[in-house]
């Protein structure tokens, strides 16, 4: 939480909601529509027009996730959003996965990357030593590589689930 916290500072996040803190990285032991619930009083205090959401991946608290968010995210439950994306997690993860993250939509974060890198600092419990995927080095090189698939220095890459334009 500590870290969560330092790294929200550096972005500028002003306001930051854990659900179920203690227990997040066990999602599988709770029931779907439980998950869902909690997702919905969320989006339903709170005003926004894009979601990213965790990919459908080996991560099982990344797929739980996932599916309990689409659930929230339904038509009619309350306005959509105008996009619907879930992000790229570390390499690692799709080690074995039955469909590669292929991305479909770029974003340049090449003016944000120091910042992103100041925030990525805050996590030194999670990062590692190179070449893992989870080290400094690799976080860069793969938003080099994202940036070179859409022209720019640095980027991000997403799937777009949803767009309403």
């Amino acid at each position: 939480m500590k870290e969560l916290l330092a790294a929200a500072a550096v972005l500028g996040v002003r306001h930051v909601s854990v659900l179920f803190q203690g227990t997040e990285m066990h999602m599988d032991a709770r029931p779907q529509i439980e998950i869902v619930t909690a997702l919905d009083r969320v989006l339903d205090a709170i005003s926004y027009d894009e979601v990213f959401v965790p990919p459908n991946d080996q991560n099982a608290d990344h797929r739980i996730c996932h599916y309990a968010a689409m659930s929230a995210l339904r038509l009619g439950a309350r306005p959509p959003p105008s996009l619907i994306a879930s992000y790229e997690s570390a390499p690692e993860l799709s080690w074995g996965s039955v469909q590669a993250f292929s991305p479909t939509l770029f974003v340049d974060i090449s003016k944000q990357w120091a910042t992103k890198t100041a925030a990525m600092e805050c996590y030194a419990s999670q990062m590692r030593a190179a070449p893992h995927p989870r080290s400094l080095e690799t976080l860069e090189k793969m938003a080099f590589y994202r940036g070179a698939q859409c022209g720019a220095q640095f980027a991000e890459a997403f799937n777009v689930l949803r767009i309403v334009r």
